[in-house]
């Protein structure tokens, strides 16, 4: 007697369902573009600058976040070259602690041990 893997049965019934309604929606589009031509060859020129205009809004957005997170991410982790790894700070060093970091470090203390006899690190 083979058992049925009732997660597998419903996964393929759902792929099934979407692929059948894909189809359907994908005809009913065909015969509406067949059926309004000329209405068609009008809007097209529209609905691509728009569709243009939208894409370069989204882009420029992304683009904004992700230089923000890259900002963010070069102020708040620091490199320690002695440990190979990167520190995570609580928050962006002031000038004096920067000065300070750069004392312990010729002192002999790498800059993880330095971060945290400052208590900066996260």
């Amino acid at each position: 007697m083979e058992t049925v893997n009732m997660k597998k049965f419903k996964w393929e019934e759902k792929k099934r369902e979407f692929k059948e309604n894909a189809r359907r929606k994908a005809d009913k589009a065909a015969t509406w573009m067949y059926a309004n031509k000329e209405t068609l060859v009008k809007l097209a020129p529209v609905a691509v600058v728009g569709v243009h205009s939208v894409t370069k809004i989204i882009s420029g957005a992304q683009k904004s976040r992700n230089l923000k997170q890259e900002e963010e991410a070069r102020r708040l982790n620091v490199y320690d070259p002695q440990n190979g790894q990167y520190c995570r700070l609580k928050r962006p060093l002031k000038n004096s602690e920067k000065v300070r970091l750069d004392d312990l470090r010729t002192h002999g203390y790498s800059v993880t041990r330095a971060l945290d006899i400052m208590g900066l690190l996260d």
